[in-house]
């Protein structure tokens, strides 16, 4: 009896979550973003928080070029010099691919 209900509780964990036809899943509640500033010193923390909100939520990100008009939608202040964004950004190994 034991065996045969955890066997039933396996394959109920197994089971995909029910979904409503025609519905997107929406994925996990996540927090939006603060504006990044321009910081190195916070730079590697802003590109964690866009990899897992990246991640939580595909759906959303459809295409490369979604995944970086996001990002970049928070990189409005700070920067004063635009030569640095080839720094932040490391373009030459094409980070943008990481958000992937």
């Amino acid at each position: 009896m034991v065996h045969q209900q955890s066997t039933v509780i396996q394959q109920l964990q197994n089971q995909p979550p029910p979904t409503i036809p025609g519905t997107i899943p929406q994925g996990p509640k996540m927090a939006s973003l603060p504006l990044y500033n321009g910081s190195m010193a916070s730079c590697e923390a802003f590109i964690n928080a866009c990899q897992l909100y990246i991640s939580a939520k595909p759906h959303e990100f459809a295409t490369l070029q979604i995944k970086i008009t996001w990002v970049l939608g928070f990189m409005q202040t700070g920067i004063s010099d635009k030569s640095g964004m080839s720094d932040i950004l490391d373009i030459s190994d094409n980070p943008i691919e990481s958000l992937v």
